[in-house]
């Protein structure tokens, strides 16, 4: 039998930075004057650096304030404040532009939802300022719009969705790659790419196998044009790559391909085992993670450093793992 081994820490090797509604637990900053709990903003702070900001605040509406509205205008869509007749859109989109510049920098964005300027998917708009009730409930808040039609590939989520199991690992997975890749853009060796690709495969295989492979085609190349060049190419990959969540006949695939590793060291009645679960979370009766620690259990009882080094089996610290 092999020596035991231990998965790395992957998700915790790295600190992301996250832009955040300074709502959400910062600052009673709301139109109100209030602050929100969210236990699962309260949850990520050990493992995150936060860049808390309100663009309400930012627009210079003060707190408490009369609150505001995204308004149809033909095609297009305002912001504006009710009670003083203010149209705000320009001076929204210079806050774009502002805070635009600390989320490149960002692995990821958390926003209050139901928002007008924040919302991600749920604010209203009506037909006028007057109106007493919207068009629609389901559009995006005007800062969020901008931020998406900017940064589209940015990892963003709402409080919200953190508190979903699909969703929240959608979005963590993406916010701790971003930020490994970062840390191997900071380095921007020939090795910690190569490092990179290596330890990220059954995640990107997971997630979109057509892009592991341009992703693997950009990492052979890299003699043949500039470093920068190079990690701009694999970055737009990468991106692309998570931007939608893996479909479950893909995880099964990757999970598969794991298995291999241990065909002649895990017992018949395990791999029995483990093939059963595979099939309960692909007909959606059980959760990912219940295989994923089959996996890591192996690793620490047989050893296989490939394997242990793969982020596929802990993207993200597993104390933020959340099953409802």
């Amino acid at each position: 039998m092999s020596q035991g081994g231990s998965i790395g820490t992957h998700g915790g090797d790295v600190r992301p930075i996250v832009g955040v509604s300074r709502c959400l637990g910062f600052s009673a900053c709301r139109w109100d004057g209030t602050i929100v709990a969210s236990a699962e903003v309260t949850a990520l702070t050990p493992y995150v650096t936060w860049r808390p900001a309100c663009p309400e605040v930012e627009m210079g509406l003060g707190v408490p304030r009369a609150p505001i509205r995204i308004v149809a205008d033909g095609g297009a869509r305002r912001l504006v404040q009710p009670s003083t007749g203010r149209d705000l859109t320009a001076t929204m989109d210079g806050v774009v532009e502002r805070l635009i510049a600390g989320l490149t920098a960002a692995d990821g964005l958390i926003l209050k939802s139901r928002s007008p300027s924040c919302g991600l998917r749920d604010a209203r708009i009506y037909a006028s300022a007057t109106a007493e009730e919207p068009l629609h409930r389901a559009v995006p808040g005007m800062f969020a719009a901008g931020i998406r039609q900017r940064l589209p590939y940015l990892a963003v989520e709402d409080e919200i969705g953190l508190t979903q199991p699909a969703r929240r690992d959608h979005f963590l997975t993406r916010l701790f790659t971003e930020a490994r890749f970062r840390a191997t853009r900071s380095a921007a060796t020939r090795d910690a790419l190569v490092r990179f690709q290596t330890d990220n495969k059954l995640l990107l295989m997971a997630y979109d196998k057509r892009r592991l492979t341009l992703m693997g085609k950009v990492v052979a190349t890299l003699d043949a044009r500039p470093m920068a060049d190079s990690l701009d190419a694999y970055a737009e990959h990468l991106r692309a790559a998570l931007a939608r969540p893996a479909r479950a006949s893909a995880h099964v695939n990757a999970l598969l391909h794991a298995l291999g590793y241990f065909r002649h060291v895990v017992p018949a009645a395990e791999r029995e085992a483990f093939l059963a679960e595979v099939e309960r979370y692909r007909r959606g009766h059980a959760p990912l993670h219940l295989c994923l620690a089959m996996l890591r259990s192996w690793v620490a009882r047989y050893g296989q450093p490939y394997l242990a080094r793969q982020t596929y089996l802990c993207p993200y610290p597993e104390d933020l793992v959340q099953v409802r």
